[in-house]
């Protein structure tokens, strides 16, 4: 059975004028715009997706199959397998229409240990559990759950990423194997790249996907942690003034992970409390003139002139 896909227009707020009186909006009409998109995902769920996915498996006469006194032990651990491919097939399906619908990409949500970590030697880390939506389906690790991770020590002169993350497996039926790894990157003389990782459709077979948590990064023999993710849709990032390309134009290119990666966002800058400091990030947003998003990846535009101080800015997803 085909399930009818969510394809509604919610590019409600973009489309809107810079002032509410140039769309003729009064303010009660103007704060509507706000809430028609959640009403009509809303709807969708409520009115089509459940109905349909309650036609697709009749959980209920599943489970009463399996408590029929009639049937024998191996008819009952069937009934139990037919029950448990069906949960699974409806799983599957309601993460794919709502990374679908929603563009959520792979997030982090706050509850638990939010996949607390710190280390616990010269070459150990440990990592807690925590929950993520990846791609449309909920992945958690319980609050008991822990792990220990080693990493290879640093070489002098060397710089290295190692990536921590979040791993989900999906076998042909559906089930979920979840573990915390590290994936380890290679030794550089300059700025050393993030190892690869997986990035399979989890909503399609057996595949695997990674979230990054976080970089261990190598500095020689001295490591240090970075943070990836963000449970309050913020992610803090720093632009280094030493990392610009080109020759104007100038780019920088990073990595928001731990967002939702194929959602809106804006970025603003990060300032603190010293006046000074905030005075020359202010000169170096001068430079700035534009930023591109292609999933994960943030590039920042400066066309003649680029900075020469550190930019903290904000990354925030709003739609």
């Amino acid at each position: 059975m085909a399930i009818q896909k969510f394809d509604a227009d919610l590019d409600i707020i973009s489309k809107l004028s810079d002032y509410p009186s140039e769309d003729g909006l009064e303010t009660d009409a103007f704060k509507r715009k706000f809430d028609l998109g959640p009403n009509l995902l809303k709807d969708y769920i409520n009115d089509i997706l459940i109905p349909a996915l309650d036609q697709i498996v009749d959980v209920e006469a599943l489970l009463n199959g399996i408590l029929d006194p009639t049937l024998t032990k191996e008819d009952k651990a069937a009934r139990a397998r037919e029950v448990g491919l069906a949960l699974n097939a409806r799983k599957m399906d309601v993460g794919r229409i709502l990374n679908d619908a929603q563009s959520l990409g792979d997030f982090a949500i706050s509850g638990g240990k939010e996949f607390e970590c710190y280390f616990t030697g010269d070459n150990t880390v440990s990592v807690k559990g925590g929950r993520c939506i990846i791609q449309g389906n909920l992945i958690e690790l319980p609050d008991d759950y822990s792990v220990e991770l080693n990493f290879q020590s640093g070489l002098g002169g060397t710089y290295r990423n190692d990536l921590i993350c979040m791993r989900v497996t999906r076998d042909a039926d559906g089930n979920d194997a979840k573990s915390i790894v590290l994936i380890a990157g290679t030794e550089a003389l300059t700025e050393p790249s993030d190892p690869a990782y997986n990035t399979g459709d989890i909503n399609s077979g057996a595949a695997v996907r990674d979230f990054p948590l976080y970089r261990v990064k190598m500095d020689g023999v001295t490591p240090s942690l970075e943070k990836l993710f963000s449970t309050d849709r913020k992610l803090k990032i720093t632009i280094p003034a030493s990392g610009w390309t080109g020759s104007g134009p100038y780019t920088y290119t990073v990595k928001a992970f731990g967002l939702a990666d194929r959602r809106r966002c804006m970025v603003y800058p990060a300032y603190g409390d010293d006046t000074d400091a905030n005075i020359a990030m202010r000169e170096a947003c001068g430079c700035l003139c534009y930023t591109k998003r292609d999933g994960q990846n943030i590039t920042f535009t400066c066309l003649e002139d680029k900075p020469e101080t550190d930019i903290a800015v904000i990354v925030e997803v709003y739609v």
